[in-house]
């Protein structure tokens, strides 16, 4: 199996690329949009960022519910796929998809106000459940893959990381808007210990050997390459890295979340840590690559399904799960190509 970071270009795919490439186009309205949102992002972190406590965040999510159906297609399907994979009606599933929203924007400030109550003092603003499960993979010396979803206050796992155990690498990708990029980096990059782009599948190897901690949102859209595994209870292509990861080299696989607790209009952050998942030696390798990401998936559906309106419904976690591959375990082929590190 190919692990190279790049697929093999055939003679006709620079020419695709070429059309995609966006240094061809007319970049002058990407460019004004591109300056505009970086601006707007500014404005918010400076301006909503000087009120007291929680209430710059507060005052993002009520608009954000109250603006989620402005969404659109996105609000609907959100909805749609909460009917599924919670068993609720119609309308209560938009109002979960509603505070989806608003817990989304209030991401735009959450990291700004937790650093500022941690300076002044305020170290029960947050909490770590299972933080031995992480201290005894990290013990294992072999490098730890947090693994975690669009779920909660996922921006402040760097910082949280690096004040109650070390600086992690995060797996990511570059944002099409360049300026957004700058800004976000600026604010992000002071905790971590640096970036892993999710094509890099040997970078991301080469950290995890020398004992890092790697962090990573793995419930977004793997296609065609992906496993089509349910995700509650609908199909969706996973990302076979974790498997990959867990049963070459030996990562512990460690499951977290952040859940916001509420009490009034503050908000406690919760650093949860479920023990490390481990490839199993008893099974084939390839079923036993493609446990470790049932588990995975599993672990991040309970915590939705516990807390719903935390969970981001308006990324379509299940598009184009059709052309994923069935997963070994289900009779189907194994799945070939470049493995991508991550979302």
């Amino acid at each position: 199996m190919s692990l190279s970071a790049q697929p093999q270009t055939s003679g006709e795919q620079p020419a695709q690329a070429k059309a995609l490439d966006p240094a061809e186009r007319d970049d002058a309205p990407l460019a004004w949009r591109s300056r505009l949102l970086a601006a707007s992002i500014g404005a918010v972190w400076h301006v909503l960022g000087v009120f007291p406590g929680d209430s710059g965040p507060n005052v993002l999510a009520w608009i954000g519910r109250r603006g989620a159906r402005l969404t659109g297609d996105r609000y609907h399907r959100g909805a749609e796929r909460a009917v599924v994979g919670l068993g609720v009606d119609l309308p209560e599933a938009e109002r979960i998809v509603a505070a989806s929203v608003g817990n989304l924007a209030r991401i735009a400030l959450e990291l700004r106000v937790f650093r500022r109550r941690l300076e002044r003092g305020d170290d029960a603003c947050w909490s770590v459940e299972g933080a031995e499960h992480l201290d005894q993979a990290l013990e294992a010396g072999r490098g730890v893959l947090l693994c975690g979803g669009h779920f909660g206050a996922w921006e402040l796992l760097p910082e949280m990381l690096a004040r109650r155990f070390r600086p992690a690498w995060i797996v990511s990708h570059p944002r099409r808007n360049p300026k957004l990029e700058q800004r976000v980096a600026r604010i992000r990059d002071v905790s971590i210990a640096g970036a892993i782009d999710k094509h890099d599948m040997r970078g991301l190897f080469r950290r995890l050997r020398e004992g890092g901690v790697v962090c990573g949102l793995y419930d977004q859209r793997a296609g065609r390459s992906g496993w089509r595994i349910p995700f509650l209870d609908q199909p969706a292509s996973h990302f076979r890295a974790p498997g990959v990861l867990a049963r070459r080299c030996g990562v512990a696989c460690v499951p977290m979340a952040i859940i916001r607790d509420f009490s009034g209009d503050r908000v406690h952050h919760r650093l949860v840590l479920e023990p490390p998942i481990t490839a199993d030696p008893s099974l084939p390798d390839d079923l036993a690559e493609v446990d470790v990401v049932r588990r995975l998936s599993a672990s991040l559906a309970r915590t939705v399904r516990a807390h719903p309106e935390q969970y981001l419904w308006t990324h379509d976690r299940w598009k184009h799960s059709r052309s994923a591959v069935t997963p070994p375990d289900e009779a189907g082929p194994r799945p070939t190509g470049p493995i991508p590190a991550g979302p």
